[in-house]
């Protein structure tokens, strides 16, 4: 019965996308007799049930069917198809439809998270087995179409591909596509080299274990990658790093960035600096730049006002790192309360902070040419960086990582020149921060009493000249 319900809804979208008034008919008649289903909301009396209890509640149209799909089973000629489609309609279009999305969205908003699979079985016989957040993309490749679905239910994908060849390129060109749209990503590994369907309709405990224990997408094409080219010659370590590379240029998270330059540079046993080179060259092929702005500086088009003032806030404090003597000028010309990010801001003052105590150790000439056991010291062998992660809070030492990072990243650029760039951000900052002051005492004078404006006038002009004088603020 349900078969015939859904027959008949989806004839009645044929009738009405055609010119032939008399299917136009025969479809409106169709979805009368649709209507009829289930129990008259105003009397109470039964309609038309089938002898099936769950349609006293009628049919929900707000799923609708726009197209039918077929699998062959059992023995079939090689030369036949697996699967079978309607034919792609301005209703129904793969490139633009997941499959099991209509059942699935609750789930997938619930749980935060999308299993994304290849065909129409693997999903039937997930949900059937209680795993409702499975879509697929009925067996097409990816497309930034599905990601804007599935960007209104969750941020996170995890991609379960069939276990073969074709399966590993489907998910490595889909994870290509999905960070570029902002997704993170993991990998749900199959045991034994099984389908989807197959795992969860023969070990229903072993599929929902698989999925709970994915894994982050970068180890899993390591993995990968180590296993086909190996890592013990000058080759496969070059093959690897070639493959893996524009994976990591492609996350816009640099902190995750980073993490996954650490682990390859790790995998492959060689100094993470030629990985950070490696990571620069392909960032300056991959974005173009507007001339006298470097292109890692240059802020995302679609960044809020807020985070563009925070990602310069970053940026000044990568630079104060490259160049330590930097600090103290900045000091003088940028006060903290310039700075909007809570992490910035405590990062600024664990920077002055710390130049402070490392300029106020000096050694003096007899010091200097004496050694360590004739002076009675202990020799201090951690690196100054260190010393600057111990006078932070540990949730913070993370946001430091990213600014090593950021400054190997850029150390090896010709054209870099630290104290100029530093002199540019440190005049926006000014120019942005007196800005919003100036705004925010505007509109408190136009709530103000009489006896509260000529206070409030002596703090505009003030702010009106800081804001001349950081126009034109030097070192």
């Amino acid at each position: 019965e349900f078969f015939a319900v859904y027959l008949l809804n989806f004839c009645s979208f044929v009738g009405l996308g055609r010119e032939d008034k008399h299917k136009t008919v025969i479809s409106m008649a169709l979805g009368l007799l649709i209507s009829g289903i289930g129990m008259d909301t105003v009397s109470g009396t039964l309609r038309m049930t089938f002898g099936s209890s769950d349609l006293l509640r009628g049919i929900n149209f707000l799923v609708a069917v726009i197209g039918l799909a077929g699998r062959v089973f059992g023995e079939h000629r090689p030369d036949a198809p697996k699967y079978i489609n309607s034919p792609e309609t301005a209703l129904y279009t793969k490139s633009r439809v997941l499959y099991g999305l209509d059942r699935g969205k609750d789930t997938i908003r619930k749980e935060n998270i999308a299993v994304l699979v290849e065909g129409y079985t693997d999903v039937i016989l997930s949900h059937q087995m209680g795993v409702r957040n499975v879509v697929a993309t009925s067996g097409t490749a990816l497309t930034e179409e599905h990601l804007l679905l599935l960007r209104r239910f969750t941020d996170r994908l995890a991609f379960a591909f069939d276990a073969d060849a074709g399966g590993d390129a489907a998910t490595r060109r889909a994870v290509d596509l999905a960070l570029a749209g902002g997704f993170h990503i993991s990998v749900v590994v199959l045991p034994d080299e099984k389908d989807p369907a197959d795992l969860a309709l023969e070990h229903p405990a072993a599929w929902r274990a698989a999925i709970e224990q994915r894994e982050d997408m970068f180890p899993f094409f390591l993995r990968r990658a180590q296993k086909i080219a190996g890592a013990n010659s000058a080759e496969g370590k070059k093959a690897i790093a070639a493959d893996l590379l524009p994976i990591i240029a492609k996350v816009r998270d640099q902190v995750v960035a980073g993490e996954y330059a650490q682990q390859l540079a790790s995998a492959l046993h060689i100094d993470p600096r030629f990985i950070y080179g490696e990571l620069k060259r392909l960032s300056t092929l991959a974005a173009p730049r507007r001339e006298g702005v470097p292109a890692s500086s240059a802020p995302h088009a679609t960044a809020s006002p807020l985070q563009l003032h925070i990602q310069r806030e970053e940026r000044l404090l990568a630079l104060l790192l490259a160049d330590p003597d930097l600090i103290p000028k900045a000091a003088e010309l940028l006060p903290e309360t310039a700075l909007e990010g809570p992490q910035s801001r405590t990062l600024y003052t664990a920077l002055k902070t710390w130049y402070s105590r490392e300029r106020a150790q000096p050694r003096s000439p007899e010091d200097s040419s004496s050694t360590p056991a004739e002076r009675g010291t202990a020799v201090e062998t951690r690196t100054p960086l260190a010393r600057l992660g111990d006078i932070l809070p540990a949730d913070l030492r993370r946001s430091l990582e990213l600014l090593a990072f950021m400054v190997e990243v850029e150390r090896e650029r010709e054209e870099w020149n630290p104290a100029r760039e530093a002199l540019t951000l440190i005049r926006e900052l000014l120019l942005t921060s007196r800005r919003r002051d100036l705004r925010q005492l505007t509109e408190q004078l136009r709530a103000a009493s009489a006896a509260e404006r000529p206070h409030l006038l002596q703090e505009i002009t003030a702010v009106a000249a800081d804001l001349a004088r950081a126009e034109r603020v030097e070192w």
